[in-house]
């Protein structure tokens, strides 16, 4: 076989297209995340095209749309708390004068295993998130699910750290992450 029609085989598989759709999606969620407060609606929605997607429904940018829309219609004080949450632990994390503080270190330590699980608890709405959903009983499916699904939050943790590492190595890549996190939280989410 020629090395152009490896290419295009290449091209025409399913493999590609996901790992498109991933990268299309990554960009998407941080595009809608960029008011900080949508973050957790944006990543719903990404995690609902990421779905449709996998199972070879219609995945157009309209439906997109209009899942980010209902998310955001109905998840806006979720995402607010999140966006509160999340800037609480990165200043915790990431302020120098935590140092300086007695038991600084300490806290410092909490806020990132904290920021850890409740991004894995995130991640877990986001995967499960459907446009008739009510995010309070998501928010409680999802910590069950994350407490009692041991290897897929160590999988979510992974995913976490290694998103974590390459955007710390490379910072420009922090577009393509939530992509790559939504699709570990779509992969080890139940199948309905």
């Amino acid at each position: 076989m020629s090395a152009s029609a490896r290419f295009a085989g290449a091209l025409r598989s399913r493999g590609l297209a996901l790992f498109a759709e991933v990268v299309w999606v990554g960009l998407l969620v941080a595009l809608c995340s960029l008011p900080v407060v949508t973050a957790l609606p944006a990543a719903a929605a990404g995690g609902a095209r990421l779905r449709r997607h996998i199972a070879g429904e219609d995945d157009a940018l309209n439906g997109f749309v209009r899942d980010l829309g209902s998310a955001l219609r109905r998840g806006w004080l979720a995402g607010a708390i999140a966006a509160g949450v999340g800037f609480a632990l990165v200043v915790n994390t990431t302020a120098p004068m935590m140092a300086a503080v007695p038991g600084g270190e300490a806290l410092r330590l909490v806020s990132i295993a904290a920021a850890v699980v409740l991004g894995t608890v995130a991640l877990r709405v986001a995967a499960m998130w459907r446009p008739s959903a009510r995010w309070r009983v998501l928010l409680r499916a999802a910590a069950a699910r994350t407490a009692s699904d041991l290897r897929g939050t160590a999988m979510l943790v992974l995913a976490i750290v290694l998103a974590t590492t390459i955007v710390w190595m490379f910072a420009p890549l922090v577009v393509l992450a939530p992509g790559l996190l939504l699709f570990a939280a779509v992969a080890v989410s139940p199948k309905p």
